[in-house]
């Protein structure tokens, strides 16, 4: 049971919620295996995790691993970093006025997660 602990974090839930919205807004279909990332020091880590890895590939498998610490709890500091990412998405969809009531939802319990 210890290896299933990330599952149920906060955070990691919020990343998954927002990986679904986005693929569905942006029609990305989630395929399993481990995807090729873009140059970190270019575009930095944690968006390429939440890109390249989270958002084409299954909740809670391959890529998604990156969030899970070795004793089953969530890796807080790559959480946030990924969150941190999310944040910046969101602010861009609301200054397009794109921003749906789902985003919105999000963005409310991204906030508080934030301030924690």
């Amino acid at each position: 049971m210890a290896a299933e602990i990330w599952l149920m974090d906060p955070a990691i839930l919020l990343i998954s919620r927002y990986a679904a919205w986005r693929r569905r807004k942006d029609g990305i279909w989630a395929v399993s295996g481990r995807k090729p990332e873009l140059s970190c020091i270019m575009f930095g880590e944690f968006r390429n995790l939440l890109d390249a890895q989270l958002l084409t590939t299954p909740e809670f498998q391959d890529g998604w691993l990156e969030l899970r610490n070795w004793d089953g709890t969530a890796d807080k500091a790559i959480a946030k970093g990924v969150l941190l990412e999310i944040r910046k998405d969101i602010l861009r969809e609301a200054e397009r006025g794109a921003a749906d009531k789902e985003l919105l939802a999000i963005a409310a319990d991204l906030g508080r997660l934030l301030a924690d």
